[in-house]
C-alpha cells in the first residue's frame, strides 16, 4: 500500500482591517460612512500626513521666531542708538548751541563753577582762595564769550585735558585777553570752570 503524501499550501492570513467611520457632512441627516483600510494603508496615510504636517509646523515656528527675533533686534538697535546718542553728545554740536542759544546755555551751567575773573580779584586773591562764579556774573559775561565765539577778531582753540575735560580757549592774538572754558561730560556736557582776563 502506498502512503499518499498530501502537501498543502499554508492557508493564507486573512487581512485585518480597520474599519475608519467617516461622518458625512453632505447631508444634513449625517449619515455614517465606513471605509476598510488596511493597518499598512494606516501607516502610509499617517507618514504621508506627517510629511506634511511637520514641515508646516516647523515653517510657521519659525517664520514666528523669526519676526519676533527681527523686532527685538531692531528694538534694541534703537534702544542702543538712543542710548549711544545720549551718552555721547557730540562736542561740536553742544558748543555750537551753547554759544548762540541762551536757554540751552543756562541749562548746562553747573551750579558753583570756579574759575578766575580779573575784573574782581587781583592774582595774588585768587591764589589764596578760590573764586566761585555767580550765575548772574557768568551770564553777563557769557555774553562778551558769545560775541567773541562769533568775532573773527578773535581765535578759538581747543584741547582735551587729562581728566577728560575739554578747553576751550577763545583769545585775540598777540594780547593777554582771553576766555577760557572749561566742559565735562557727565551724562551731557556742562561747563565746570570759567576763567576771565579781560586786562
Amino acid at each position: 500500500m502506498l502512503n499518499e503524501v498530501v502537501i498543502t499550501a499554508p492557508a493564507p492570513k486573512p487581512k485585518s482591517f480597520v474599519d475608519i467611520i467617516v461622518p458625512s457632512i453632505n447631508s444634513n441627516d449625517m449619515k455614517i460612512k465606513k471605509y476598510r483600510i488596511s493597518p499598512k494603508e494606516v501607516k502610509r496615510e499617517i507618514f504621508m500626513r506627517a510629511l506634511i504636517i511637520f514641515p508646516m509646523v516647523y515653517l510657521f515656528f519659525s517664520c514666528t521666531y523669526h519676526k519676533v527675533n527681527d523686532s527685538i533686534k531692531k528694538k534694541m538697535i534703537v534702544a542702543q542708538s538712543d542710548t549711544f546718542q545720549k551718552r555721547k553728545e557730540v562736542f561740536g554740536h553742544f558748543v555750537k548751541e551753547f554759544h548762540n542759544n541762551r536757554t540751552f546755555m543756562l541749562s548746562r551751567i553747573k551750579d558753583g563753577i570756579k574759575g578766575f575773573n580779573t575784573d574782581d580779584h587781583l592774582i595774588d586773591d585768587t591764589l589764596e582762595t578760590e573764586y566761585i562764579w555767580k550765575k548772574k556774573d557768568i551770564v553777563i559775561y557769557m555774553e562778551d564769550v558769545n560775541k567773541a565765539f562769533y568775532s573773527s577778531e578773535y581765535k578759538k582753540e581747543y584741547r582735551i585735558l587729562e581728566n577728560k575735560d575739554i578747553e576751550e580757549y577763545i583769545y585775540i592774538p598777540n594780547s593777554s585777553c582771553f576766555y577760557k572754558c572749561i566742559f565735562r561730560f557727565t551724562d551731557k556736557w556742562y561747563m565746570v570752570e570759567f576763567i576771565v582776563n579781560t586786562l
